[in-house]
């Protein structure tokens, strides 16, 4: 009895089914994300080349060594003869060399001492002196002065000392002026020197006198 309306529930339901297929579908799946800012980014495939530091060498300081050069000195060739002779050798003996006061007023002690030393050289100049000491020739080139101290350790009892270069002019190779050191030049002079003491003191006829000798080395 009741079957008619269970067929006609069969049916609509079928009718629903039906009508629910022909229907345009609204639901068109998932909604698409959004539009994101993106950002390119560029990816070199050239791998960067690395430059290695440059290696800087070392200035090399070159040290040139400085040359020595060594100066022989040049022996001047003494063209003067050899004199055997012996006799009267006790006249080249130092002399004693004196001068007045009185005639000595006015003079420096260098004037003094530079006229007391060619009084000194005169003496062997002289044509009397043997070959042993005459000289053929004098020039005194230079009067030295000296400081106490050093006067003092010469001659302690001088009334001054000075020390005075000078010249003579040999004639021969052995004689008195070979042992004093200098020098000899071509024309055979001899450019030497000494100290020399002058003290005034009273002569043997009571005179007062300056009186001069080679003071002690």
């Amino acid at each position: 009895m009741h079957r008619p309306n269970q067929v006609r529930s069969l049916a609509f339901i079928a009718l629903v089914f039906a009508f629910c297929a022909c229907a345009p579908s609204t639901d068109s799946g998932p909604a698409p994300l959004p539009n994101l800012p993106t950002s390119t980014v560029l990816v070199s495939t050239q791998l960067p080349t690395v430059i290695p530091p440059t290696l800087t060498k070392p200035a090399q300081i070159i040290s040139t060594p400085t040359p020595i050069v060594t100066v022989e000195p040049t022996a001047t060739r003494v063209q003067l003869p050899w004199d055997l002779e012996t006799e009267n050798r006790e006249y080249c003996q130092t002399p004693s060399v004196e001068l007045l006061v009185s005639g000595a007023q006015g003079l420096s002690e260098d004037e003094l001492t530079e006229k007391m030393v060619g009084l000194y050289l005169e003496y062997y100049n002289s044509p009397q002196a043997p070959g042993w000491c005459r000289i053929d020739g004098y020039q005194i080139d230079e009067v030295i002065p000296l400081g106490p101290g050093t006067a003092k350790q010469l001659e302690p009892n001088a009334d001054f000392v000075k020390r005075v270069r000078f010249s003579v002019k040999l004639i021969q190779t052995n004689s008195i002026w070979i042992a004093m050191s200098g020098e000899i030049d071509q024309q055979n002079w001899l450019h030497t020197g000494r100290a020399f003491a002058i003290t005034k003191v009273l002569n043997s006829a009571s005179e007062e006198v300056y009186s001069m000798e080679p003071a002690n080395p």
